[in-house]
Parts: structure tokens; sequence; C-alpha cells
């Protein structure tokens, strides 16, 4: 074990040591935005971009209204000719913006002009997957909301009105993907609503549109950040005026974005450089490397004291339990569920919860879910049999007569609309997460799939599952 751990502490300060030699070689030396540690973060990257379109702050939505027309002819079929002055009102450029299902639009710009409305949701995707059916509600969000106004907002729309709303609707999916296209956001694997030649179509009302739709990455982005840049070094009185300012923030964003979000494969962090070395093959030896005696540092090399106090510092072990997190729910993607119904693994947008639904009901909106989540700090993690119905983004209220207060088997009611059954957390473990670096990622994938296949044999759940098949047709 000591030989182990000496060759791991050796690799770990290899990888510890990359990004320094980086830095000295003059790259990342100084980024606010890095300081700040919000590289990654989607909600900072949106209010950046927003902060820019906001016209009452006289920047360069111009910019980005023109170049947006030069993508085709989908903006101007739904605009005509798009101008700064029609989002001029102080509301119309919004992030995290509510929607009625208590969601947030990431980016929302809207207008009201000369009679003539229109929205752009721009659903801003970095690290974080696809919610179910999260585009879906945006978009009639917009049809409800912010086209026919909010004199319509709770009643259902006419299949006329939602058509007359489809046209008015730009929905864009930025990505830093180049091809990367929504999983789940149109409902689950996208069968009901479908993109097809820059539309979004539903196929439960005939195939009718419902939006247009473009697909933009963050090299989109970065030129427009250099065509602003370039607008703003042409007027040289405001250079004199102090707005060199916003060309130097503008640079340092365009550098976040080479650094950590274009050129992911060359992203240059100190705590990714470690969590990605670790995981998935050296979790054991880091858990192992963590948790030394401190007390007794003598007893250890220098590499091995060094590696421990790497392992120690606070945002790299955050980094690594995150990472360890990503690749164990990953491993479900490929993991089979052997049972007597199949079941599809759908990835989430949580790292709380991996889910399922039944192969069976793959066409319906209203179904069977399975899923695992963390409690507690992750000291707990459960196993949910439950449903879900995608139109109104809740669990089927007429399922929950199904679920008994005493199931047995060790199955238990769960918020009155679910089964669940608690696997407990192993001794010697402080958390689910360090059990699951104990044991290795593709171990310990492979220990809760078996757990949940017990889960699914137990006479309650095959007798609730049997139950819900005749109400979710």
């Amino acid at each position: 074990m000591t030989q182990n751990l000496e060759d791991f502490a050796k690799k770990l300060i290899e990888a510890n040591n990359k990004f320094d030699e980086f830095k000295e070689s003059g790259g990342n030396y100084f980024n606010i935005f890095e300081g700040l540690g919000v590289m990654y973060k989607e909600n900072y990257h949106s209010a950046f971009i927003a902060y820019l379109l906001n016209q009452k702050n006289k920047h360069y939505q111009k910019v980005f209204l023109e170049k947006l027309q030069n993508e085709g002819d989908v903006p101007k079929k739904i605009f005509g000719s798009l101008k700064a002055e029609y989002f001029a009102d102080e509301n119309s450029v919004r992030t995290e913006a509510s929607t009625r299902q208590n969601r947030r639009i990431d980016i929302l710009l809207t207008f009201n002009h000369n009679n003539k409305r229109g929205a752009i949701i721009i659903e801003n995707k970095i690290n974080a997957k696809d919610q179910r059916g999260q585009l879906k509600s945006y978009i009639q969000d917009a049809q409800k909301n912010i086209i026919l106004g909010p004199d319509n907002k709770e009643r259902k729309l006419s299949d006329e009105e939602v058509q007359q709303a489809a046209t008015k609707i730009l929905t864009i999916y930025l990505h830093k993907d180049t091809d990367a296209e929504p999983q789940y956001g149109l409902g689950k694997g996208n069968g009901r609503w479908f993109i097809k030649k820059n539309k979004i179509y539903n196929k439960q009302q005939d195939g009718k549109m419902q939006s247009f739709y473009l697909k933009l990455d963050y090299c989109w982005i970065k030129e427009w950040l250099y065509d602003c840049k370039n607008e703003l070094n042409a007027d040289k009185v405001k250079l004199e005026n102090g707005l060199n300012k916003i060309g130097f923030c503008i640079e340092q964003y365009i550098d976040i974005l080479n650094s950590y979000i274009i050129n992911t494969d060359n992203t240059n962090t100190k705590e990714k450089d470690i969590a990605n070395f670790i995981v998935p093959h050296y979790t054991k030896e880091a858990l192992s490397c963590r948790n030394l005696d401190k007390t007794t540092p003598k007893n250890y090399s220098n590499e091995i004291r060094q590696a421990y106090e790497i392992l120690n510092d606070n945002k790299n072990w955050i980094n690594i339990r995150e990472s360890v997190l990503e690749a164990f729910e990953g491993g479900f993607k490929n993991s089979k569920i052997e049972s007597s119904e199949e079941w599809i693994y759908q990835e989430s947008d949580d790292l709380y919860y991996s889910f399922w639904y039944l192969k069976s009901q793959e066409n319906l909106s209203r179904y069977i879910t399975l899923s695992i989540g963390f409690e507690s700090n992750y000291k707990k993690l459960c196993i949910i049999l439950s449903t879900w119905d995608e139109d109104s983004e809740s669990c089927t209220k007429e399922a929950e007569s199904i679920f008994k207060n005493s199931a047995g088997s060790g199955v238990r009611k769960y918020q009155d609309i679910s089964y669940c059954e608690y696997i407990q957390l192993p001794e010697g473990n402080k958390d689910f997460i360090e059990w699951i670096m104990s044991q290795g990622i593709e171990q310990a994938t492979q220990e809760v799939t078996a757990k949940i296949q017990d889960f699914l044999a137990k006479e309650p759940i095959i007798n609730a599952i049997k139950e819900l098949k005749k109400i979710l047709k």
C-alpha cells in the first residue's frame, strides 16, 4: 500500500504542477473572472452577456442583433429588421426570468414595438445537462404570457393562437460544444416535440410549429465580442471618456472563453487538472492519502506529505467530489438494470439524482419513473418509484392512491406520491461520496445497480407498477 501511495503521490504532484508551469509561461496570469471563481457558472456567463445586451446600459445589443440577423433567414422571418430601439424598455432584457412553472429562463429578450411583439429565449448550457421539458416549458410560457399578454395567462391556448405565437418566438440553444443539440429539453427523449430545419414542432398538434430555433456556440459569442471591441475601438471619444474599461472586461471574458469554455480539451485550472487525474482511476488512493493521520507526518515521505496537503485544499477536494459524482452518475448510462421491465436511463441536470423511465411508456406524456437521490448531505441514498406528468410538470395526481402507507418489504411511502427504500451508508464512511471513492466508480455503480434491481423485484413495487400502468396510458 505504501508503494502504491508513493506512486500516486508523485503523479498527483505532477498534475498539480502542470497549472503552475502554464501560469509561469504567461497563460492565464490574471483574470478578474477567474479571481471570482465563476469560470464555469452559467448564471454568471448569462449575466455578463445580458449586461452587454441591455440597451439601457448603451452597450452592444445593436451589434448582437445585426450579427444574429446574419444567421440565415430565421430571425428575419420572425422579426423582419431587428432594431435595438425595440428593446429599449428596462425589462426587455432579463436573466433568470421566471415562468409559470417556476422555472428560470437564462436570458430572455422581449419587445412590444408598435403592436409588434417578439421574444428571444436563450438557453445557456456550459456544464449543466438538459432538464426534462425545459425548453418546451419556456416556449409555452412565451406563447401564453409574453406573446398573448397577461390577460390570457391562465387559460389554454387554441391551436390557432399557438400558431400565431410560434412565428414570433426564437429559441436559441447556446452551448459550449459546436454540435450539441437539446437532449431532453423538449420532453422525454424529445419524442413529442422535435427540431427540424430551424423550427421546433409538436407531434401532438399534428406536427405544428411551436417556435423558430437556432443553435449557437461560444465561438459565435466570442466573434460577437470581437465585433463589440472593434466598435468600441472605432469610437475614440468613448475611449477617452473611460469606456476602455468595458474593452478590458471584454478582453478578460474572451480569455475565460478561450481557456475554460471553447478549448475544453486544454482547460487550465489546477483544481480540474487534479480532479481529472484522480477520477475515475485513483479515487481509493486519493481518499487514503487525504485521511492519513496528520499528527505523524514524519512517518511519510515528502511526496506523500505534499500530496496530503494538495488533497486537503478545500477547493481541490470540492472539485474532486463533484467529479466523483459526475462519474458515478455517468456510470448508470452504460449500466443495464435487469428486471422484468426495460428501463431507459435519462441524464439529469442535478448531481443529486439519476433517473429512468419505462421503455414501454416512451411515447407517453405521463409515465412511471425510477430514480436514486442523495439526501442529508450525501449521508442517505434513496431509491424512488414515482410518476411524472410532462404537461403539468409534476407527479401524476391520480396515481397517489396506489402508494400505501404500509407497503412492507422495507418499502415505505415517500412524500405521498412515491415508494422509496433507503440504502444504508456502510460503516466507516463519512458520506456516500467517500464510499463511492473507497469502492471505485465502477464497483460502486454495480453495487447500487444491484440494490435497484432488488428494489424492483419486491412485491409492493411489482404490484405498484402493474397498477400504475393501468392509469398511465
